[in-house]
């Protein structure tokens, strides 16, 4: 190809184009889609592109281009055309144009045609901008190569024919007939199918035209002409009308383009478009009679093409959008001070919306729905702020100034009419849906357009008479939300919804609409405040919201469906107050005069006028369901509203209340009814005003504000609260006594206690008085909890407990904040004194055995005191239970009522109690005291004194000759302390699992750092109390991951090390060494900074310890058959043995926690984990492994030849068991991430399966250690394991069973193998249980072995209670073999000796294992 700069520029490319002798990877007949366009093609549009992009940067630094003189000083079409020049962008286009006309006309071939268009629209694409005269003419001659070709050559094909694979008989009939006519008429198909691809690529080269940027100046000269008119003043007005006139122009032309392109794109052609292949309907789009033209056109276009034209058309916006940031940047440099447009842009505009609006109707395909949702978002951004002038947006410091309506109007209402029936929108996307559309898309995309995201501008509730798109959607969401009773419409529903649902997802979408959202396109400023939607609306539209949310509310809570219709009832008062804020604010914020009338007037309409319309029913009914779903209405609005909305709702409802109360004096039944749902409602919206008054604190740094809005009711509440409060209860119904006191209640946290007079005080003390004694005096038995009076008492105490809760926490509160309160505030304080100190005494009494059973109120009251509190008054209450809880300890106590106080109160009484316990600081009493009183001897005897020199006996002549114990003695003292230690230690534990704790953590390990190893057995006490405590601090994720978390890692490291040998001595405390393994487990995932391994651990505490315990075993243990039976005995020395046998346990228990940690610590620790488990496996199947770490393989086990005999009676076989059960409990481990369980599975599974070979082939009974891995591993989840390896575990699985079932003797004695085996026996059967319901065709052939099994177990009688729970197993497996759907035949053979066996195991000693036998063979009965 020749270079295209010579003296000729283009003649090359016209030449490649039209050279019919160029090889190319395209024919005439072929399809020429995207993916088949000709290498030629593309390489043309390649250099045309690298070309003009050369040509537009050097024109815009061309010095040639200020010796061009012209004329005027504005471009014209004439002279565009006149002066066109290779040297510049506009000038070669022209240029190029007219070269390649020839080829790209009708006369051509496809192949001529198809390159020529690539090159112009890599032309186009590389040059920066153009003119208006130079876009004019290449546009026109693009949209008209848009239109249906009128001439098309006829290929002379020898034959033709139809593929009839994959059609119906109608459709091969159909394309013959349209074949038929085509021949007739001269016309190729396959010529039709390329003429609709060289159309394509005319809309392709269409979209870079009508994207690329408006040159006003053609020339520098031309510019500088134009500003130094601008600077002298002369013929400034002709020159600005020239400019603005290319300007409006060009914004005309892109749109007449645009339209024009996809309208002739979308033409048919001669044949008939229901048998024209190329033309059917496109997936996704329903036939239907369509009013307008291109809605019918667009119908017959398949769904890639109609995709092209929407592309076409986003592609002029973003050229529009360039017009205007033109015509911007030339406003500032021309101080051009108009921003209207003339009517005909405005027209151009709104005719170019209305079009696109159109294209949307029918289509439902929703890739195409997407984009063209999202293009409607478009033109609503760009087009719309453009009807309006530049001073009717609404500014927030400035408020909203008068709109000034365009004489156009923005097609709003043909928008809202195309998108409208896709609301709702209810889309199932098909399974494994490539292009990943979902519901939620589609319906943000459609919410785009009916809230008008991101538009800027400002209209008012009528343009011209007609609603805007905020009114119009809205009522869309109100018919939804209430649909009309008038007509029979109802809310589309999928079926996967409720009719609620559907009304919750409607007060959703009202809320996107009215109130500020997180995307919105607002400013931060602005979008913190309030939306400008709800501006747009008129104040009548406002009344009519607000009458149907209330209508609907109502409707929701007099439902007797609970769940969905209170969400409904919920969602509608959260807007309904929502909205109510947002209006207020936009009352508050913007001070513009003119508009605060109408802003005023928005709010009025939606709060007071609800106000005035709901408020009467509050003195007249307040009882009845319109009355109580208008109190909750009401007091939503006082809560969630501002400061206005709060005063208007008390103004308007507290003195209907307070006179329904005046009628106080012997109620009757309804009446009462009417002061329960008064003084209910009081309370209500006492509790709204403490919300509303907290925001209002928080947004003004903590200013209080005066007077309180419930100052001047504040008496008459009183007065009306100490009237009803003594008065008689019949016990029926909902108790007045208790509304009184949870009004009070409200009262305290909610209104000023400084205002109090001296009578309000005085009638406060004597109810307060009356409360305490209720909740401090105790009954004298118990009443049931179904007797009606005992639930009426229950609920006054509760009532009466929380609320001197509430007194104590706020008065408590008041004195923080104000040290120099006022006489009656003092007075009030003294009262909480008094009655704080009358609770904590009560609640530190003595606990009897009733207590137990009774509720604590005085517990309550300390528990509501905190939550309600702030966190000085949980410390306060805090503080003291501990000081008398360290009393309590120290005078040797059986029990110790503060820590169950305590215990109590920081399960109910919120975070404080946390965060105040971890937080006390000497000399006030902490955790470490009472920990340290927990370690003292319960007598008292030993002094810290005497306990040193105990400890200095253990030194004999200082620390270099430091004598540690072998073992450290434990008396009956110690195991006195230690018990009351963990009889307190459930009442502290739930403290040390919260967030709080981690600011004890180093306080903590200190203590346990100190004492480890112990020296004595003080020190072992001590870790006895505070391991535990440590291991829920650090058991806890959401705790480490605190901020205030710190661990230090020297401490930490110190302590892994001497945590690992606690955990494996064997004398010291069980509890104290299960805590200290969890201590160490967490410690090694979270804190193990690498300085010490796995390896470490291994080789410093296990090696030596597995090594000595091995030998002993296999030194001291041997069989011999008894004299007088065949039984094998074991003569050894059975204590040793005994030892041994524990220590070699929790070496492998031990080995599987450094397993577990490692693999869920992850990264490089995973190689460990590997190591580990490939150790417990080779152990458990051979007895033989290289130890972890180890390059040596050593042989640690020798199995008897009698051993492999009677496996059962052996105990070194027996010790095959443990590994596989420590392997058990490695990958039972749930922390870390899901896929280390795999990957351990992958990494033993091909040991297990040698070691399954071999069982295979010998004739011993099944190895122990290889049924007790194959058992292990089929208890995991089937998808870690293949088919093919399960299939190879099961004939073992039930071979254990068989061999376990018929030795039940081995299992009856009270060595640590034999439960070792019991252990197994229970493990087999659970494997089964969950082979038989997840796979059970894998166990047919095996039923009737595994029947007869399970038979023996279950007719078993004579052993103790540690076998039922086996049974319970064997039965549970039984049922599940009589509900397998395989082997029918197999079990009705079984049947009636089943049923046998289950009728004698009836009077089994165990009533658990009775009712499972009965309930087994009924099912038995009915196979």
């Amino acid at each position: 190809m020749h270079n295209p700069t010579t003296t000729s520029p283009f003649q090359s490319w016209v030449e490649t184009c039209t050279d019919p002798s160029n090889p190319d990877n395209l024919s005439d007949n072929s399809n020429t889609d995207s993916g088949n366009v000709d290498s030629l093609a593309v390489r043309l549009r390649q250099e045309a592109r690298l070309h003009f992009q050369h040509l537009s940067s050097s024109d815009s630094s061309s010095p040639a281009d200020n010796d061009v003189d012209g004329p005027s000083a504005l471009s014209t079409v004439a002279q565009d055309l006149s002066k066109a020049s290779s040297s510049t962008p506009n000038g070669a286009l022209a240029l190029l144009v007219s070269a390649l006309r020839p080829a790209i006309s009708n006369d051509g071939s496809v192949k001529s045609r198809m390159r020529g268009l690539h090159c112009l629209e890599g032309a186009l694409e590389g040059t920066s901008s153009l003119t208006l005269g130079v876009r004019q003419a290449v546009g026109n001659f693009l949209v008209e190569l848009c239109r249906i070709q009128g001439e098309i050559k006829v290929h002379n094909a020898t034959e033709s024919f139809v593929d009839a694979e994959n059609l119906t008989a109608e459709e091969v009939t159909r394309r013959l007939q349209a074949m038929e006519r085509a021949q007739q008429a001269g016309i190729d198909l396959n010529s039709l199918a390329a003429s609709e691809d060289v159309r394509d690529s005319a809309v392709a080269c269409l979209k870079a035209l009508l994207r690329s940027r408006l040159d006003i100046f053609p020339t520098q000269q031309s510019k500088k002409k134009l500003l130094s008119e601008a600077s002298s003043g002369s013929s400034l007005a002709q020159s600005m009308k020239e400019a603005k006139s290319v300007l409006f122009e060009s914004i005309e032309l892109r749109l007449k383009l645009a339209m024009r392109g996809v309208r002739y794109r979308c033409e048919s052609d001669p044949i008939d478009a229901e048998d024209k292949i190329m033309m059917s309907a496109g997936d996704g789009y329903d036939p239907m009679d369509l009013d307008f033209e291109i809605e019918e056109k667009l119908s017959k276009l398949p769904r890639a093409k109609r995709s092209l034209c929407f592309e076409l058309l986003d592609n002029a916006l973003d050229g529009l959008t360039e017009d205007v940031t033109r015509g911007n940047s030339l406003r500032s440099e021309l101080s051009w001070s108009e921003s209207d447009f003339p009517s005909s842009v405005l027209k151009s505009m709104a005719k170019f919306a209305s079009f696109t609006a159109s294209c949307l109707h029918g289509e439902t395909d929703p890739r195409c729905l997407m984009q063209l949702l999202r293009l409607l978002n478009k033109v609503q951004q760009v087009i719309c702020p453009l009807f309006y002038a530049q001073n009717a947006s609404l500014e927030v410091d400035r408020g909203m100034s008068d709109i000034i309506e365009s004489p156009v109007d923005f097609p709003s209402t043909l928008i809202f009419d195309a998108v409208a029936p896709y609301y709702p929108v209810y889309f199932t996307p098909p399974k494994n849906d490539p292009h990943k559309i979902t519901r939620d898309m589609l319906h943000d995309a459609l919410m785009a357009v009916l809230c008008e995201n991101d538009v800027v501008t400002a209209s008012s509730p009528k343009t011209n008479g007609v609603d805007n798109m905020i009114v119009l959607a809205a009522r869309m969401f109100m018919e939804r939300l209430e649909p009309l009773k008038s007509t029979e419409y109802h809310p589309p529903s999928n079926g996967a919804e409720s009719e609620e649902e559907d009304k919750i997802e409607a007060v959703r979408d009202l809320s996107t609409l009215f109130l500020p959202q997180k995307s919105s396109g607002e400013d931060e400023s602005m979008k913190q405040i309030f939306s400008i939607k709800m501006t747009r609306v008129a104040p009548n539209f406002l009344s009519e919201l607000s009458s149907t949310l209330t209508r609907v509310h109502e409707e929701a809570v007099s439902s007797c469906a609970p769940d969905n219709r209170k969400s409904l009832a919920s969602a509608i008062r959260q807007f309904s107050s929502s909205l109510a804020y947002f209006l207020e604010v936009l009352v508050v914020c913007t001070g513009d005069k003119r508009s605060d009338d109408r802003k005023s007037s928005l709010w009025e309409a939606f709060v007071v006028n609800t106000i005035n319309r709901l408020s009467p029913i509050l003195e007249s009914s307040p009882q009845g369901m319109h009355g109580r779903a208008s109190t909750a209405y009401l007091a939503s609005l006082a809560a969630g509203g501002g400061l206005e909305t709060l005063n208007q709702v008390l103004s308007a409802c507290i003195p209907r209340f307070l006179g329904v109360l005046s009628i106080a004096d012997a109620p009757n039944s309804t009446e009462k009814t009417n002061l329960v749902s008064a003084m209910r409602g009081i309370a209500a919206l006492m509790s709204s005003c403490r919300v509303t008054m907290e925001r209002w604190e928080r947004c003004n740094s903590g200013v209080r504000m005066h007077p309180h809005p419930l100052a001047s009711y504040l008496s008459l509440i009183i007065e009306r609260i100490a009237n009803i409060f003594n008065s008689p209860e019949d016990d029926e119904g909902e108790s007045l006594a208790s509304a009184a006191v949870a009004a009070l209640e409200s009262m305290l946290s909610s209104g000023d206690l400084r205002s109090l007079n001296d009578h309000e005080v005085a009638l406060l003390t004597n109810m307060f008085s009356l409360m305490a004694e209720a909740i401090l005096t105790k009954e004298d038995g118990v009443a049931a909890s179904g007797d009606p009076a005992f639930a009426f008492f229950d609920e006054w105490k509760k009532s009466c407990a929380r609320t001197i809760g509430v007194l104590i926490a706020t008065s408590l509160c008041e004195d923080e904040i104000n040290d120099n309160s006022i006489e009656r505030g003092n007075k009030l304080t003294e009262i909480t004194d008094l009655l704080l100190r009358r609770v904590m005494n009560s609640a530190v009494s003595c606990v009897s055995s009733s207590d137990f059973q009774a509720c604590r109120y005085d517990w309550i009251t300390l528990a509501t005191a905190c939550s309600f509190g702030t966190e000085q008054v949980a410390r306060k209450i805090v503080s003291d239970l501990l000081s008398r809880a360290v009393i309590e300890l120290r005078s040797a106590q059986s029990d110790c009522p503060s820590m169950m106080a305590f215990s109590f109160i920081s399960h109910t009484g919120g975070p404080n109690v946390a965060k105040a316990f971890h937080m006390l600081t000497p000399p006030s009493a902490t955790v470490i005291d009472i920990i340290n009183e927990l370690c003292k001897p319960l007598n008292g005897g030993k002094s810290p004194s005497n306990e040193n020199a105990t400890r200095g006996q253990l030194y004999s002549a200082g620390v270099s000759h430091l004598q540690l114990p072998a073992t450290i003695a434990k008396d009956q003292e110690e195991c006195h302390s230690v018990e009351r230690a963990y009889s307190i230690l459930p009442h502290l534990i739930p403290i040390f699992q919260c967030p709080s704790a981690a600011l004890s953590f180093v306080s903590l390990s200190k203590l346990v750092g100190q004492v480890l190893p112990p020296l004595s057995i003080w020190d072992e006490v001590k870790l006895c109390v505070s391991l535990p405590l440590l291991a829920s601090i650090l058991s806890n994720s959401e705790c480490i991951r605190t901020k205030s978390f710190v661990g230090p890692l020297t401490t930490v490291n110190f302590m892994i090390r001497h945590l690992a040998e606690f955990v494996m001595r064997s004398d010291h405390e069980s509890r104290a060494r299960s805590a200290a393994a969890s201590c160490l487990f967490s410690m090694l995932i979270n804190f193990d900074d690498g300085s010490l391994t796995s390896q470490e651990i291994i080789d410093d505490v296990i090696v030596e310890a597995l090594f000595e315990s091995l030998q002993i075993l296999q030194a001291n243990t041997y069989t011999t058959p008894s004299p007088t039976t065949n039984d094998v005995l074991f003569i050894s020395n059975g204590s040793v043995i005994e030892s041994h046998f524990f220590r070699v346990e929790n070496i492998f228990n031990f080995m599987s926690l450094l397993g577990s940690a490692a693999a869920c610590k992850a990264g490089s620790h995973s190689k460990d984990a590997a190591l580990i488990a490939t150790f417990l496996i080779e152990m458990a199947c051979t007895g033989a492994s290289s130890f972890p770490f180890s390059i040596t393989s050593k042989k640690f086990v020798s199995w008897s030849e009698e051993g492999l005999n009677h496996p059962s009676n052996d105990r070194l076989t027996n010790l095959s068991i443990l590994p596989a059960f420590s392997f058990g409990n490695m990958i039972s481990v749930h922390n870390g991430n899901p896929f280390w369980r795999q990957r351990m599975v992958y990494t033993t599974i091909s040991l297990v399966s040698k070691a399954l070979q071999n069982e295979s082939q010998s004739r011993n009974p099944p190895a122990l250690g290889v049924l007790a891995v194959c058992a292990t591993l089929c208890c995991l989840p089937v998808s870690l394991l293949c088919e093919s390896n399960l299939k190879q575990m099961i004939p073992i699985l039930v071979a254990g069973l068989v061999h376990l079932s018929k030795d039940l003797s081995a299992l009856t004695g009270f060595e640590s193998s034999l439960y070792c085996q019991s252990d197994l026996l229970g493990l087999i059967l659970a494997a089964l249980i969950k082979l038989f319901a997840l796979s059970p065709e894998a166990l047919s052939r095996f039923t009737t072995v595994i029947i007869s099994s399970l038979m023996l177990l279950c007719a078993c009688t004579k052993y103790d209670d540690s076998f039922f729970p086996k049974q319970i197993l064997a039965l549970q497996c039984l049922e599940n073999v009589a509900k397998a759907p395989s082997s029918r035949y197999a079990k009705l053979k079984e049947r009636d000796q089943v049923v046998a066996v289950l009728s004698a195991a009836v009077d089994h000693p165990s009533a658990v294992v009775r009712q499972a036998v009965v309930h087994v063979r009924n099912v038995w009965f009915l196979i």
